[in-house]
């Protein structure tokens, strides 16, 4: 059980009541017009308490600015190497492992694209 912080639930609920998997700067932008004093590194040491208690995810993202997610049951993620946006996928292998036994606890998968808005884009820069 983690002590009461008035912040902590500010974090969390940054994360919690969005998908837009936001990093560590994005949810201290968002709350510090809310909380005045809040620092980057309370909010990123929050953050990290909160993934390794299982509240949210910490998704080790491949250039290297981790983002947070607030739907802590297995599944992949696709991340736009052009906007930058981060989307959930469906829990991909599940049901292959399933056929082998195998008990899956945890995943961290990241694919890497466009997503819809930035490949549209992209075929009209290319055409």
């Amino acid at each position: 059980m983690l002590k009461y912080s008035k912040q902590r639930e500010l974090i969390e609920q940054a994360v919690v009541s969005g998908r837009a998997h936001p990093s560590a700067s994005e949810v201290y932008n968002s709350l510090r017009p809310l909380c005045p004093n809040l620092s980057l590194g309370t909010v990123y040491r929050n953050l990290t308490l909160l993934s390794e208690k299982g509240v949210i995810q910490k998704l080790h993202m491949p250039d290297g600015s981790d983002r947070f997610d607030g739907s802590t049951h297995n599944h992949a993620h696709a991340l736009c190497v052009s906007c930058g946006k981060v989307q959930d996928v469906g829990a991909l292998f599940e049901p292959e492992l399933a056929e082998t036994g195998f008990v899956m606890t945890g995943s961290q998968l990241v694919i890497t694209g466009f997503c819809e808005s930035c490949a549209e884009r992209e075929k009209i820069e290319n055409a």
